[in-house]
């Protein structure tokens, strides 16, 4: 089989994406071809199995003279590419996602593998697409029936327009402690725990950086966090 390992990107998550990624390398079997395909912060993709130490991929240099390569939709091949000209490497068999963040985990990364044939791990483009959008998915699980901690959406334009109308909305409608957080990002970073409206501010300020919304939702103080991973076959098993 013929696996690539997607990772980097153009995302603030750029970092742990690639521990992440050379992980993977070390635990796929021996029996598999790797090819490690590297998204620089700039959107290039790159073959960059080559490198092997995490401070390299902060070296421009290094960086720049790693071949470019493509995918393209209707080819499960990956493309080298060469004096601007696109020439195929191998038959792509599967692909190993693991991006973090926006770009990647967002659905966009799954759509251009399924308009490319390549089957690929993590959740298809419309899973993708709610569980990244923090307020959509609250809306989704409401619509289901599930219950979700209160919370409220600003956007960026809304704040920047009447900072002081926004943040009292935010006090009438919910009761601190709040978490802060970008509407679409991980769950690490731009997220801040505010017990007062100086630090709402603050955090909306934080988390204006990485997004054009924010999510504003009540902070638990009891309770119990529960991690679940899945993997399943098509079969459910």
């Amino acid at each position: 089989m013929n696996i690539i390992i997607l990772y980097g990107g153009k995302s603030c998550e750029h970092d742990i994406s690639i521990i992440t990624a050379k992980q993977a390398v070390k635990n796929v079997a021996k029996d598999k071809k790797v090819a490690e395909v590297y998204v620089t912060r700039n959107g290039e993709w790159t073959l960059a199995g080559g490198i092997k130490e995490l401070k390299d991929f902060l070296d421009d240099a290094k960086i720049a003279q790693l071949p470019r390569v493509a995918l393209l939709p209707g080819q499960n091949k990956l493309f080298i590419v060469k004096k601007g000209r696109l020439k195929p490497l191998f038959t792509i068999d599967a692909a190993l996602m693991c991006f973090h963040g926006v770009n990647g985990e967002d659905g966009s990364a799954q759509g251009l593998l399924q308009l490319s044939g390549i089957p690929y791990s993590s959740c298809g483009v419309a899973a993708s697409a709610v569980a990244m959008d923090k307020t959509v998915c609250k809306h989704f699980f409401r619509g289901l029936g599930i219950s979700v901690v209160e919370s409220a959406d600003i956007m960026n334009s809304e704040f920047e327009l009447n900072p002081e109308e926004t943040l009292n909305s935010v006090e009438k409608t919910l009761e601190f402690p709040v978490i802060v957080k970008p509407a679409n990002l991980g769950s690490s970073i731009g997220i801040s725990v505010c017990k007062t409206k100086e630090e709402l501010s603050d955090a909306l300020e934080t988390a204006f950086h990485f997004d054009a919304r924010a999510l504003i939702k009540r902070a638990l103080t009891n309770f119990t966090e529960v991690n679940c991973s899945a993997l399943c076959t098509p079969e459910g098993i």
